[in-house]
């Protein structure tokens, strides 16, 4: 029997103005990804992870 296994990665497709794209690009500085899929990774990345810390600051200001 073949077991089904999750794909890693999904692929979606956005839409994002032409305004975020060029302003995003234009403030990358060398080295920095210049690739959209790279970008759109950090991003949500970044957002997650400031999430989580709202979410940690909230939980020990209950205690503090």
């Amino acid at each position: 029997m073949i077991k089904k296994t999750q794909a890693k990665t999904i692929r979606r497709s956005f839409a994002l103005s032409r305004q975020l794209i060029d302003e995003a690009l234009s403030v990358n500085t060398p080295g920095e990804p210049s690739n959209l899929n790279k970008l759109v990774t950090i991003a949500l990345q970044e957002y997650v992870n400031n999430k989580k810390r709202k979410e940690f600051e909230k939980s020990n200001a209950r205690y503090g």
